[in-house]
């Protein structure tokens, strides 16, 4: 990782070249509550539970992308981020030399659920027993093959480029507010989704039930952009 810092005239900003880094917790656990405390003992039913069998999570995996932190460039207080980084083996997808940090998501088959622990009872027959449902190896790719080795072909990858802003501020009623100006995000043309539906009494299918079904999502082309304000009520 590489760090610098520069002036131009008054303003002045610093420069992070970022490794590549991996994310990969596994068999990770939630149980889903409400409650009037903070952290939940006042004794309410629980939602159920959500299991994910691992996710993964390459940042910059070319180690090209970067990212520079600075004040607003129209001058005043605020935080500007900027993502850049040169990624010419992009261009059947994006157009020539696209800019931009990226971060990819492994196409490996993950297990997703969500689960009962006591069951339900309909028309009375008893399903007593707990329960899930959920994705039984969901994958996600963007069906592009780049010709470099160092390219993970078999990911869904998603480019982060332009600008991010934070402000804060209060009106005239003493209300304060953060806008944050969110970069450009482009998840690349031809990625698809792949959800096989399953049910099960083992949070991981291994029960080997009867899939429902499959649910595919083909075509992505998303790239939003805009802003988010954030206040209280």
């Amino acid at each position: 990782m590489d760090i610098d810092v520069g002036s131009s005239g008054s303003m002045t900003r610093t420069i992070i070249g970022l490794p590549s880094a991996l994310v990969h917790p596994a068999n990770i656990t939630q149980t889903i509550a409400m409650g009037t405390t903070r952290n939940l003992n006042d004794g309410q039913q629980n939602l159920g539970t959500m299991y994910t069998s691992e996710f993964a999570l390459l940042v910059n995996p070319t180690m090209t992308g970067c990212i520079s932190i600075g004040t607003h460039a129209t001058g005043g207080e605020g935080v500007e981020i900027g993502f850049s980084g040169t990624h010419p083996f992009m261009a059947p997808a994006l157009g020539a030399y696209p800019q931009g940090v990226i971060v990819s998501i492994p196409g490996k088959p993950i297990i997703q659920s969500w689960g009962d622990a006591d069951g339900f009872s309909v028309n009375g027959v008893d399903y007593l027993d707990p329960g899930y449902v959920g994705a039984k190896g969901l994958t996600m790719a963007d069906g592009y093959v780049f010709a470099t080795a160092v390219w993970p072909t078999n990911y869904l990858n998603i480019l982060i480029s332009g600008t991010m802003t934070v402000d804060v501020g209060t009106n005239s009623s003493g209300d304060t507010g953060v806008v944050i100006g969110v970069p450009k995000i482009n998840i690349l043309p031809g990625s698809s989704i792949t959800q096989p539906i399953a049910l099960g009494n083992i949070r991981d299918f291994s029960d080997n039930q009867a899939l429902l079904g499959r649910a595919y999502i083909g075509g992505i082309n998303i790239s939003p952009s805009g802003s988010i304000a954030i206040s209280a009520h």
